[in-house]
């Protein structure tokens, strides 16, 4: 059986479709990554053009529409901006009107980092860690921009990740490798393959040497 459509909806130009969804049997609404597009029995009646002059809003994306059950459409925004980046829900107006490419006049309602505020904190000895991995189930090897290796067992990370050099001294079940490189570590690796018995980690560092340390 050949498939033919009932009507087809370009999208514009330099843009692609990013989702849609059914409300009920007769009503839909399709969008893109700034306009929104709502129809009922197959008849566009309105459509909403979220794409906000202002340059701290920019980066706009209609991640999803949502429909209450008084049937009242919503639109979740999100504004990707290092400035203020956030999201919004915005109300969207039924069918009353037909109107085509409403401008949709909106500010970030909360901000991400109100959500998940970011702890900007560094080790006081260590400086900022730049990269880890883990070494087995029960340990981690975090490094640092100061060059310096240190592997910690996975609780003592969890509990005290920014203060690492407060909490090793003196301790059999950690492992430090100081001034490991000369600057930042850049990437770390421990073989899965054991050699005569022996664990390594393999560590990189922005000097561009590659070192290699018995955690044994």
């Amino acid at each position: 059986m050949e498939f033919v459509p009932q009507f087809v909806i370009p999208a514009e130009p330099n843009t692609s479709w990013a989702g849609g969804q059914f409300f009920g049997k007769d009503r839909f609404v399709i969008w893109t990554l700034v306009n929104i597009f709502f129809f009922c029995i197959a008849t566009l009646v309105r459509s909403y053009n979220l794409n906000n002059n202002r340059s701290i809003y920019s980066g706009t994306t209609i991640t999803t529409i949502l429909c209450n059950e008084a049937q009242q459409l919503f639109a979740a925004v999100v504004c990707n901006n290092p400035e203020a980046s956030g999201f919004r829900i915005l109300p969207l107006q039924g069918s009353d009107n037909v109107q085509e490419n409403e401008p949709v006049t909106y500010a970030i309602e909360k901000t991400f980092f109100d959500v998940w505020p970011l702890v900007e904190k560094s080790d006081s000895k260590f400086g900022n860690i730049t990269i880890t991995a883990p070494v087995n189930t029960n340990h981690l090897a975090i490094g640092y921009e100061s060059g310096t290796i240190c592997v910690v067992p996975l609780s003592l990370a969890l509990l005290h990740l920014t203060e690492i050099s407060n909490y090793i001294e003196k301790r059999d079940d950690v492992r430090l490798f100081e001034k490991a490189h000369p600057s930042a570590i850049t990437c770390m690796i421990v073989p899965e393959h054991h050699v005569s018995g022996q664990q390594y980690l393999l560590s990189g560092g922005q000097d561009g040497a590659v070192k290699i340390w018995n955690l044994m």
